[in-house]
């Protein structure tokens, strides 16, 4: 690994990490219903698991990525992170 890539790495891991957690527009119809994905890569979680790579705070409304169980070398920085789900009309 170069230097340069390293540092692009750094710069990476800092935009992910720094914009954790995403505060939701709108409350999810049910917490179910949300599908949280990087890229094109779906992410699993909300499950109380300690695995979770993600999970959903319905007392503030947001949804938290828990980095330390995703692989982010497989990422790549112009990956858009979404986050869907239901909500009532």
């Amino acid at each position: 690994e170069t230097l340069h890539d390293y540092a692009r790495d750094v710069i990476f891991r800092a935009k992910v990490h720094g914009n954790n957690p995403f505060k939701l527009s709108k409350r999810p119809l049910d917490s179910k219903t949300l599908k949280v994905s990087i890229g094109n890569v779906a992410l699993a979680g909300n499950t109380g698991s300690a695995t979770d790579q993600w999970s959903y705070d319905s007392s503030n409304n947001v949804v938290t990525i828990n980095w330390d169980t995703i692989n982010t070398s497989q990422l790549n920085i112009a990956d858009r992170i979404t986050i869907e789900y239901r909500v009532s009309r």
